[in-house]
C-alpha cells in the first residue's frame, strides 16, 4: 500500500467507514456539492468571475448564425471554384477585386475632396471657434474640466491648438510629469505637480454626470454641433434578419426619398463585405432604368487610400451610400448624409477570465451611441433616422451599461509595465 493509500485509509478510519487499513471491503464516496448557508454567495458555484455582463440580443445571435452560413456557402464556392480553374491549369497567383469593389472604387486614385477654404477659414468654421474665450476661460478656472462636444464640433484638432495660442506649452518642456517608470520632464520643466495641471475630459458619447461625480463634480464645458432637425423612424416590431432589413432600406431610401447620401451602420468587415455585394447584385438586377447607387465600405483595416473615397460628393444624379462600422460614429464626419440606418448592434470586445481569452461578441448599442448615430443624419440638413429595431427597445437601453475599457480587457501588460 503506497503513502496516499494509507493516508486515504486513515482518514476513512477516523470517520468510521474502514474497521482496519488491511479491509477489502467496497465502498462508494458520494459528495454533498450543496453550498452551506454559511457559504452563500462565496463559492465557484455562486461567484461570476467575468467583470463584463454581455446583454445578448434573439436578432444578433440570428445574426452571427447567418453570416457563418452565408461565409461557409462563399468559401465552399472559391473552393469549387480554385478546383475546376486547378483542372483547366489556370493559375491563381494575382488577387480578383471583387466586381462591387471596382465598381465603388474605380480606377482612380483619390485621397478626399480638397477643401478651397484655408486653413485659417477652416478653422473658423468650426462650430468651437465661436466658443474659444469661454473655453480657455474655462480651462484657466477649473482644474479638471469635462468637455462635450458632438463629431464635427473640432474639440479633436481645436482644443490643444487654442491651449497652446493661450500660453501653455508642450509636455515635457516647462510642463512635465514624473511616474514610476516614466520621467516625461527635462532640465526646463517648471510644471510637475498634480496641482499645477489640467485635466480635459472630451468626448462625443461621454456620459458627462458620471464623469463629473467622478471628479468632484466637476464643471461641464457643452460645444453645440452642426445640428439640424433629424426625424426618428422605428420599426413596429423586432428584425430577425437585420442585415437583410437594412438593404431593403437602403433600396427604399434610394429609390422613393429625395436626393440625399446614406450611412447605414453594421458590425464589421465581413458582414459589410456582404453588404455591399448583395446590395450591388440587387442594384443590377434592377436594370440601367434606376439611379445608380455608389456602394462605398469603411472599417479600420480598409487602406487609407479606399476610406477616404467616402468624403468624395456624389456626382449629379447619383447617391452613394456608406456602410462602416462604428468606427463613423464617433470619428467621422461624411457631409451629405441626409438617411442613417441603424440596426441598433456593434461588436464589443470582452476579455473572459475563465477561458483566457478575447472576443468580439455582438451586442445592442447604447443609448448614447444611438444618439450620436442618429445625430449624422443632421449635419448638412434636415435628415432621417431609420432604426431597425423598436421604440420599446431604445426604452430598454437605458438599463444597458457602457464599460470602460479595462473590463474589456486583459490587464497583464499594463500591470507588467
Amino acid at each position: 500500500m503506497t503513502s496516499p493509500d494509507r493516508w486515504e485509509a486513515k482518514q476513512l478510519m477516523a470517520a468510521g467507514v474502514l474497521e482496519n487499513e488491511n479491509s477489502d471491503e467496497e465502498f462508494e464516496i458520494e459528495l454533498n456539492e450543496e453550498e452551506p448557508a454559511f457559504l452563500h454567495g462565496q463559492t465557484r458555484y455562486s461567484l461570476d468571475t467575468s467583470p463584463v455582463k454581455i446583454f445578448r440580443n434573439r436578432a444578433a445571435a440570428l445574426q452571427s448564425a447567418l453570416i457563418k452560413e452565408r461565409r461557409e456557402v462563399r468559401e465552399q464556392q472559391q473552393r469549387t471554384m480554385h478546383l475546376a480553374q486547378a483542372l483547366r491549369g489556370i493559375g491563381l497567383s494575382t488577387y480578383d477585386m471583387p466586381e462591387w469593389k471596382k465598381d465603388g472604387y474605380g480606377k482612380t486614385l483619390t485621397f478626399g475632396q480638397r477643401s478651397k477654404l484655408s486653413i485659417e477659414e477652416q478653422r473658423q468654421s468650426l462650430p468651437i471657434y465661436r466658443l474659444k474665450k469661454e473655453l480657455v476661460q474655462a480651462v484657466h478656472d477649473n482644474q479638471v474640466l469635462v468637455v462635450i462636444g458632438e463629431t464635427g464640433s473640432g474639440k479633436t484638432t481645436q482644443v490643444t491648438q487654442y491651449l497652446a495660442e493661450a500660453g501653455y506649452t508642450t509636455k515635457g518642456e516647462e510642463v512635465g510629469y514624473a511616474i514610476r517608470f516614466e520621467d516625461c520632464s527635462g532640465q526646463d520643466t517648471l510644471v510637475k505637480r498634480r496641482s499645477d495641471l489640467r485635466l480635459i475630459v472630451t468626448s462625443a458619447t461621454l456620459d458627462a454626470e458620471k464623469f463629473s461625480g467622478y471628479f468632484s463634480d466637476c464643471n461641464i464645458f457643452t460645444i453645440p454641433g452642426r445640428t439640424y432637425p433629424v426625424e426618428i423612424l422605428y420599426a413596429k416590431q423586432p428584425e430577425s434578419d437585420y442585415l437583410d432589413a437594412a438593404l431593403m432600406t437602403v433600396l427604399h431610401i434610394h429609390l422613393k426619398k429625395p436626393e440625399g447620401d446614406i450611412l447605414l451602420f453594421l458590425t464589421g468587415q465581413e458582414e459589410i463585405d456582404h453588404a455591399c455585394k448583395t446590395l450591388f447584385e440587387r442594384m443590377n438586377g434592377l436594370g440601367n432604368n434606376v439611379p445608380e447607387l455608389i456602394i462605398l465600405p469603411v472599417y479600420s483595416s480598409l487602406p487609407s487610400e479606399m476610406q477616404s473615397r467616402i468624403f468624395d460628393p456624389a456626382p449629379p444624379g447619383k447617391r452613394k451610400v456608406v456602410v462602416a462600422t462604428n468606427i463613423a460614429e464617433a470619428s467621422l464626419t461624411i457631409d451629405g448624409i441626409f438617411y442613417v440606418i441603424d440596426p441598433g448592434f456593434a461588436k464589443q470586445n470582452v476579455y473572459n477570465p475563465k477561458q483566457g481569452l478575447d472576443s468580439l461578441v455582438i451586442t445592442p448599442i447604447s443609448q448614447a451611441s444611438a444618439k450620436q448615430r442618429a445625430g449624422h443624419a443632421g449635419r448638412t440638413g434636415p435628415g432621417k433616422c431609420y432604426r431597425l429595431y423598436t421604440e420599446s427597445f431604445t426604452i430598454m437601453r437605458c438599463h444597458i451599461p457602457v464599460f470602460p475599457k479595462y473590463k474589456e480587457s486583459i490587464l497583464v501588460s499594463q500591470r507588467l509595465q
